[in-house]
């Protein structure tokens, strides 16, 4: 039996003994009571009948009820049921029965115990020939009140009875697939992807919510391990390459092989080489860096004109080398706002838009950096980040090269990522992408009808003024 099945079976258990045992307080505290005050106004309504019996001379013949009418000076016993109709009883000696009590301790109404062991419930009447007391057994009190426990234990013995096969099959019921996901689980973790599948009996409730969500785990890990493979072949491809021309330049100036110029080129390329080495750890350090939590930014206002203007002013040399030029088209409502950023973190991602834009824009081709005010109508496509605002700054670079393959739409962010018309390890946009997460801006990535691809993100009306 499953843990999950035993479970169930102790909530089941649980559940029924605290309804039973529920049951049992509420019977014994109100139903009990209810009943006797049910006898009470029996007592009272058959008090009329004994009365009527005493002054007709009528026999009374109902063996339930016994009665008798007590002088209430004397207290002395006057007439009872078991005079057998006669008006008086014999010199006041009183019956066997009720020669036992002593009727001036009685009270209104309440039990009373016999000397035979019987206990009865007793009603007084007050009338002018004196005080009508009626008695009746208890015993069908506690005889109802027995069924009654009784029944109780049938229906708990009952419940027992089903809820065991109930919480077994409910159990099995819900352990069977969530023993199957475990498994799949297990084999996801190792890194088995083709033993987990849906099929068309998979349920419409939480647990199937689970198997679609584990489902499409399965296949982001998928990809994420293939990314993975490819980058860090990309990374080793990428290492050994300048690593290769280093060691092959030092053994050239070791062996003597060179000139003085030769030396100075050598060791140029060299140094070359280990700048590139150094830039890319340096942006796997950083993009780990922007993935950690206690990362912070360093925001503050600063004029949007302004800073597009400095990435353009720092980029001239770079665009005019690849015969490139770099268009801004903004409004002058636009260029008098102010957005609320980390100025190096956001510099560095337009820079890595820009250079990477560039790559695949052909010589004498163009890149466009468009500023402009838009709507949430207009992102209510876009499911990343915060969406509450009801105005965004849209920034957006747009190259004219051939665009991004539609199949690398969905994962160009992702930092195991590599473009082959760029080359390089991918790391760029996967360092953009935290840096605007960090911002907490949107983003997205769309190739134009008109060639080239956009890359834009959107600043929240709570970042700019």
């Amino acid at each position: 039996m499953s843990r999950i099945t035993k479970k169930f079976l102790k909530y089941f258990l649980i559940t029924i003994s605290f309804i039973v045992l529920i049951c049992f307080i509420l019977s014994s505290l109100f139903l009990s009571k209810l009943y006797i005050s049910q006898q009470y106004s029996t007592l009272s309504a058959e008090s009329n009948t004994i009365l009527g019996s005493y002054l007709t001379g009528y026999q009374y013949k109902n063996n339930d009820f016994k009665g008798v009418l007590v002088d209430s000076v004397t207290q002395k016993e006057i007439w009872s049921t078991q005079n057998k109709g006669m008006m008086h009883s014999m010199n006041g000696r009183g019956s066997n029965f009720f020669s036992h009590f002593d009727y001036s301790t009685l009270k209104d109404k309440g039990t009373i115990q016999h000397p035979n062991g019987t206990t009865y419930l007793y009603f007084k009447k007050s009338t002018a020939y004196g005080n009508l007391y009626i008695f009746r057994s208890k015993i069908q009190v506690d005889n109802y009140l027995k069924i009654i426990y009784l029944i109780l234990g049938i229906i708990f013995l009952i419940g027992i009875i089903i809820s065991i096969p109930m919480a077994i099959l409910l159990g099995r019921k819900f352990t069977t697939p969530v023993i199957s996901l475990k498994k799949n689980a297990e084999a996801i973790a190792s890194g088995d992807y083709s033993t987990f599948s849906l099929n068309q009996e998979t349920s419409n409730d939480e647990l199937g919510d689970l198997a679609y969500a584990m489902e499409h785990m399965k296949e982001q890990l998928k990809l994420k391990d293939k990314l993975q493979r490819e980058f860090i072949a990309n990374v080793s491809h990428d290492f050994k390459t300048p690593l290769s021309i280093i060691r092959n330049c030092n053994e050239a100036i070791y062996d003597d092989l060179l000139d003085n110029e030769g030396v100075k080129s050598y060791s140029n390329s060299s140094i070359i080489q280990v700048d590139r080495l150094n830039k890319m750890v340096s942006d796997i350090m950083h993009l780990s860096k922007l993935q950690s939590l206690e990362y912070p930014l360093n925001r503050k206002w600063i004029n949007i004109t302004e800073f597009i203007y400095s990435i353009k002013q720092d980029l001239t040399i770079f665009l005019n080398d690849k015969n490139i030029s770099l268009k801004l088209q903004y409004s002058d409502h636009i260029s008098k706002k102010k957005i609320f950023i980390d100025e190096l973190q956001l510099h560095r991602c337009m820079v890595n838009f820009i250079t990477n834009s560039s790559m695949v824009t052909p010589t004498e081709g163009y890149i466009t950096l468009t500023i402009d005010l838009i709507n949430a109508d207009v992102l209510s496509s876009i499911s990343l980040g915060d969406s509450s605002s009801n105005e965004y700054i849209m920034i957006s670079i747009k190259d004219n090269g051939p665009g991004i393959n539609e199949e690398l739409l969905h994962v160009i962010w992702d930092r195991y990522t590599k473009n082959s018309q760029s080359g390089g390890m991918g790391l760029g946009l996967a360092i953009n992408k935290e840096i605007l997460i960090k911002h907490d801006f949107l983003y997205d990535v769309k190739n134009s009808e008109k060639g080239g691809a956009i890359f834009s993100f959107y600043i929240p009306d709570k970042y700019f003024k």
